[in-house]
């Protein structure tokens, strides 16, 4: 388990690395932020992976491992547009 694991994590942190591509917080916050996000919506999207297609299945892992890359992504893109979003100015 504790491989499968590994993997996810690999998946996200190499989603994140994409996602540095994009215009995003600068400096080590941002690459912080983004490796965060995404290493943890795939270990996220990993164990859905998991629990919606067990071992029992032939193709289980392969299932695991795209659960695990659309939970990184989504984490990146939720993060992302939640930076985007326009601020309120309180000056008047």
């Amino acid at each position: 388990m504790i491989d499968d694991v590994m993997a996810w994590a690999a998946i996200g942190a190499a989603a994140s690395l994409v996602a540095m591509t994009h215009p995003f917080r600068r400096g080590a916050a941002g690459i912080a932020l983004n490796f965060a996000a995404g290493m943890a919506g795939a270990v996220m999207g990993g164990f859905i992976g998991a629990l919606a297609m067990p071992g029992a299945f032939p193709h289980a892992r392969s299932w695991q491992l795209f659960f695990s890359a659309l939970g990184g992504i989504g984490a990146l893109v939720l993060t992302h547009t939640m930076h985007a979003r326009p601020r309120l100015s309180k000056a008047r």
